[in-house]
């Protein structure tokens, strides 16, 4: 993991986490997604931003395995193949480097879906997040559900 640099800091039920600033396209105001087919609204949906649909997931669901209603910041991620934004609490400051590592027992106790570098600074616990792995999570997430399938395996067609 290589968390050099400023990290902007964000919060998730009641949790701080981080993510390099080099990785953040932008933070934008929340909203209320609209449906993607065979996707939960809990999970994500479609924002309108700035004209544009973006692909949105709760914050909670990637971390934590289930949706913590999330609206109030959008941070936006992509790649070469999916952009993505992150419905969070609240995306309002910047880290100039990591922390002090936690101990592996005080670690473990801030158990997330996704490989979390637990740090202490300041403020108080940050979670250091990989973009990569909330963009892999993402995909899992929005991805057709199996029951979707036709009988020959392949994918029923969809709007998108």
């Amino acid at each position: 993991m290589a968390f050099a640099g400023p990290q902007l800091v964000f919060r998730v039920a009641g949790r701080s986490f981080g993510v390099p600033v080099s990785a953040v396209s932008e933070v934008t105001p929340g909203g209320v997604p609209r449906l993607i087919p065979l996707v939960s609204l809990a999970v994500g949906g479609i924002l309108n931003v700035r004209g544009e649909p973006l692909l949105a997931v709760d914050a909670g669901a990637l971390l934590f395995d289930r949706p913590a209603g999330a609206r109030r910041h959008v941070i936006v991620f992509g790649d070469d193949s999916l952009r993505v934004g992150i419905l969070v609490d609240l995306a309002a400051r910047m880290e100039a480097a990591p922390g002090t590592p936690l101990a592996g027992a005080e670690a473990a106790r801030e158990r997330a879906a996704l490989p979390v570098y637990w740090t202490e600074c300041a403020e108080g616990r940050v979670g250091l997040v990989e973009p990569e792995d909330l963009l892999a999570r993402a995909r899992e997430l929005l991805a057709p559900a199996p029951s979707a399938r036709g009988e020959g395996g392949e994918s029923c067609p969809t709007a998108f």
